[in-house]
């Protein structure tokens, strides 16, 4: 999967400006197949609309043309993507919230919002539009009763992923080829690399100086992002079974992880999130993560996985995503 960097909306001073296509319909000269929104805004004329708004934001951040959202209410969204979906929130997902019965405007169309940035794993930013209010806002978040501070007609579904490894600008550096012996180079880690979180405190920026969310449990956990000129130089999210860390941490207080135990053909294992299928970069569909699965066929690091001890196999994964149960 490719990493996109993009600079965040957090604040309502980051409206786009007004010739940005990707708020602008097509019928307008713009990239949006939305309805006008209402009330329309002059010149981004997809606005005010949840709709324009998180198909535009999504186009924006993807740069492209394409719309990949559903095109559809908002309520919608949710059940009608062919994109991953989850509970966990991530930079630039799409959060989607129903009112009353799906595929019923009548009894309303529900909303949508994006992912600005992920403060911790229940505290978000998020930029909005809303049809019949305010053309672009920006909302801080927090999951509280697992409604994401919505109103009671609302109901939390999830988030939709976007096909990138979306990172505000903010937290992207790269990572410089510095010359330092190799004796006294510390271990250097990048995106993707799954580690081993000794445990402690994290933070919601790479450039914090207070950490929040108390003391994160020690685990397994993969590097989201890395910034090796900052004071907190790597990004981690918990993998299932491991840490609960969500956020910027020290490099002191991770280490490369150790092995998984020894597994063997009808072991019974878990994936890490986001594991992608042996030999390539495309990625299993969603439920596969959070399933226990059987181990089937072994062949070096590649093991071939299914949902069952027999019969259809579900499809191989190297054996360093795999964790014994």
């Amino acid at each position: 999967m490719k990493t996109i960097k993009y600079k965040p909306r957090l604040t309502a001073a980051d409206i786009p400006d007004n010739d940005n296509k990707y708020y602008i319909r097509k019928a307008d000269g713009g990239y949006s197949p939305c309805i006008k929104g209402s009330p329309t805004h002059a010149h981004l004329t997809a606005l005010s609309n949840c709709v324009g708004w998180a198909i535009g934001r999504a186009m924006e951040i993807l740069q492209t043309q394409t719309n990949l959202l559903p095109h559809l209410n908002a309520e919608d969204f949710y059940n009608n993507t062919t994109l991953e979906k989850g509970q966990t929130p991530k930079p630039g997902a799409v959060i989607c919230w129903k009112q009353g019965k799906l595929w019923n405007g009548n009894d309303g169309a529900g909303h949508v919002a994006v992912v600005e940035k992920v403060i911790s794993e229940s505290e978000i930013i998020t930029s909005e539009s809303a049809y019949g209010g305010m053309a672009f806002y920006t909302k801080t978040r927090k999951k509280g009763n697992g409604n994401w501070g919505a109103g009671s007609s609302f109901e939390f579904m999830g988030f939709i992923y976007l096909p990138a490894e979306c990172v505000p600008e903010e937290d992207t550096v790269i990572i410089p080829d510095e010359d330092v012996p190799t004796a006294d180079k510390p271990a250097e880690y990048k995106v993707g690399d799954i580690v081993d979180f000794k445990g402690g405190v994290h933070y919601a920026s790479s450039s914090a100086d207070k950490p929040v969310g108390g003391v994160r449990t020690a685990g397994r956990a993969r590097i989201t992002a890395v910034a090796p000129t900052a004071k907190h130089k790597y990004h981690l999210i918990g993998e299932k079974g491991g840490s609960d860390v969500y956020g910027w941490v020290n490099s002191d207080t991770i280490g490369t992880a150790t092995p998984s135990a020894s597994i063997a053909v009808g072991d019974k294992v878990k994936m890490a999130d986001g594991a992608p299928i042996y030999g390539t970069s495309d990625k299993f569909a969603g439920w596969v993560y959070s399933s226990v699965l059987y181990v089937r066929e072994l062949s070096g690091d590649r093991v071939v996985v299914s949902t069952k001890p027999s019969g259809d196999v579900t499809g191989a994964v190297d054996k360093k995503y795999l964790t014994k149960i």
